[in-house]
């Protein structure tokens, strides 16, 4: 969808997009703009409190598309074993020890095997002759082929889950940690020679810009976040 590749282009370049933020604030600050001690408390502390309520959102969302992916999961495995047993006990099987021996072995233990997860280990690392036991011409066997590959992408979207979830409430909890340690801090100045006097710069605009541009860091990740969860798995079960 046209959506997607936007959304896929704009995830290339926001982290450098969104630097004119603290540089806009940067060049505040230097100018000497000042706002007011309410404006500066309120904006701190609404930023925090908005993001701290973001992520533990998205916290939900992540717990419950991990839930599907591991149900999901669990479900190509019985199918998988339905599979394995039916092609261990066709004519197929057969013909197969004289084309991957290694193969043969690996499905017959595989069919015998106590768990899903024990029978994953067992078939996953032989997913390339699964493939290349095409010469069997087997419907059977790429059936067997479809869900190690679909099983080996369910792994590799909770992965991608995982990863997505974390860059959002690593930039949130970053924007919550500044904003509570320098609330203390805002009206500390930065001295500088300013006509044979000393003036002072005030360090609020730098200080503000930095935790603006963490927190749309965080709502940015948090939209690519929800683009991952929302993008679907291409199942070849049939």
């Amino acid at each position: 969808m046209e959506t997607f590749k936007i959304i896929d282009e704009f995830k290339k370049y926001h982290l450098t997009i969104f630097l004119i933020v603290p540089i806009m604030f940067a060049i505040l600050g230097l100018s000497k703009f000042e706002i007011g001690k309410e404006a500066y408390f309120y904006t701190l502390s609404t930023v925090a409190q908005s993001l701290a309520g973001l992520i533990g959102i998205i916290g939900v969302f992540f717990i419950f598309k991990l839930d599907k992916l591991s149900d999901q999961r669990k479900d190509h495995l019985n199918i998988l074993r339905d599979r394995i047993n039916d092609f261990v006990s066709s004519e197929a099987m057969k013909k197969l020890k004289g084309i991957s021996e290694n193969l043969y072995y690996i499905l017959m233990k595989s069919s015998k095997s106590d768990s899903e997860e024990e029978l994953w280990n067992q078939i996953s690392s032989a997913i390339e002759e699964i493939n290349k036991a095409d010469e069997l011409n087997d419907l059977k066997i790429k059936k067997v082929y479809i869900l190690v590959d679909n099983i080996k992408k369910i792994d590799a979207k909770g992965k991608q889950i995982r990863m997505g979830f974390n860059r959002p409430a690593l930039f949130g909890l970053s924007a919550i940690i500044i904003s509570i340690l320098i609330l203390p801090f805002g009206w500390i100045g930065i001295p500088y020679a300013y006509e044979n006097s000393t003036s002072y710069i005030s360090l609020k605009m730098f200080l503000i810009g930095i935790i603006i541009y963490l927190a749309i860091l965080s709502i940015s990740e948090i939209v690519f976040f929800l683009y991952e969860i929302l993008e679907p798995i291409q199942d070849g079960i049939k």
